[in-house]
């Protein structure tokens, strides 16, 4: 099960418990060329995103974040022990009653029940301006708790999310590396080398071909384990930008979520 899922980590450990035997794909994963960057991936759980798993009293206990950032997959084997894993490739080495556990709920080995919920909340009365600097307070904390060192990346479409990311990453860091992909002529491509320009990052784009984009089509679609359309269609262009930017740094900030969000569509 993990060597399918190898690509998680940059190793693998096995051990056993009363009641259990647990895999982990570590995280703590190097940049594709340490020469250029050496520092860590982070590890987002003090944060909320997580995906957990325990045993209790010999029993499996598994638990997923309240928003249903990091994945977790779950389902029994023909002898009928209690498997799970951050992604289904993973599970059908073992077998195919896979099911998704929600955001936000616990499962004992019998029952999935929610931990979390989210709330509808009343709208905020302050003042336009009083909420526009409590969000952008709530941002820079954000972008501050995931700065890594003295470098950071963005991939960086020049629309409002990535460019609000890229810019309060810059002065916490001494150099900006920004990435950009796109068919050759792409707005996206031109709005992001004016932002790159504003903020004196290291810029690097790909200007993609068709050829590439189907040449890679598989590729994305097995590590999405989705055959969502708006969702693979993105997804190709990250693909190939992440790439790149493996080759300079670890991790990026990007705009996904910002839609989510603040109702962008």
């Amino acid at each position: 099960m993990l060597n399918r899922i190898a690509h998680r980590g940059g190793g693998q450990a096995v051990f056993e418990t009363d009641g259990a035997t647990l895999g982990v794909v570590r995280t703590q994963v190097q940049a594709a060329r340490p020469a250029k960057s050496s520092a860590p991936v982070h590890d987002y759980v003090g944060d909320g995103h997580y995906a957990e798993a325990r045993v209790i009293d010999r029993r499996l206990h598994l638990a997923r974040d309240p928003l249903g950032v990091s994945p977790l997959y779950y389902g029994w084997a023909d002898d009928g022990a209690l498997c799970f894993a951050s992604e289904v490739k993973a599970m059908l080495e073992v077998t195919r009653d896979i099911r998704e556990l929600p955001p936000g709920h616990r499962f004992d080995g019998e029952t999935a029940e929610a931990q979390t919920l989210l709330q509808e909340q009343p709208p905020l009365q302050d003042p336009p301006l009083v909420m526009a600097k409590a969000l952008r307070g709530h941002l820079e904390t954000a972008v501050r708790k995931c700065m890594g060192g003295a470098t950071a990346g963005v991939w960086l479409s020049g629309g409002l999310d990535s460019s609000t990311m890229a810019a309060l990453a810059r002065p916490h860091v001494s150099k900006l590396f920004t990435f950009a992909a796109g068919m050759r002529g792409a707005p996206d491509l031109e709005y992001a080398r004016q932002v790159a320009q504003h903020l004196q990052s290291e810029h690097h784009e790909v200007v993609v071909t068709l050829d590439q984009m189907l040449a890679v089509l598989p590729k994305v679609i097995y590590h999405l384990e989705s055959f969502d359309a708006l969702l693979v269609r993105s997804s190709i262009t990250n693909y190939l930008v992440a790439k790149l930017a493996a080759e300079y740094v670890p991790e990026v900030f990007s705009g996904e979520g910002g839609d989510e969000l603040f109702a962008g569509y």
